[in-house]
């Protein structure tokens, strides 16, 4: 029988082992590549985030800024109208009070009226009789 030549299966051992150490050694460079890249795409990614979230964080102050004036115009614009009937019911008395002081001087003036008429009448009989 003849005898196997185990030296090619040595070199393809040899191979392999050697490829696989370069492999090896391929993996970590390229993982440690592929963590400073994706460390500074996620410091990009984070930033941008950041600058995104601010943005939004400065409209919803605009936003929340507007709805606060909007509801104190709301409120005042409530107010204004109260205010204003508060007023009016001070006025519609005013005019109440100065349209009963005018009766009462129509009234006593009537009655000034009527004393001087009784006095004319009684003068006019006074003089009659004489």
């Amino acid at each position: 029988m003849g005898e196997i030549d185990t030296k090619s299966i040595e070199s393809v051992q040899a191979a392999l082992s050697l490829f696989g150490r370069k492999n090896d050694q391929r993996k970590h460079r390229s993982i440690s590549i592929t963590e400073v890249q994706f460390t500074k795409f996620n410091g990009k990614m984070r930033s941008d985030n950041q600058e995104l979230l601010l943005t939004d964080l400065a409209n919803y102050k605009e936003e929340l800024r507007n709805a606060k004036a909007e509801i104190s115009s709301t409120e005042e614009s409530k107010v204004s109208p109260k205010k204003a009937v508060e007023l009016m019911a001070i006025a519609v008395d005013m005019e109440k009070e100065k349209t009963e002081e005018l009766l009462r001087c129509v009234s006593e003036f009537n009655d000034v009226v009527l004393l001087s008429k009784v006095a004319a009448i009684e003068a006019e009989n006074k003089y009659s009789i004489i």
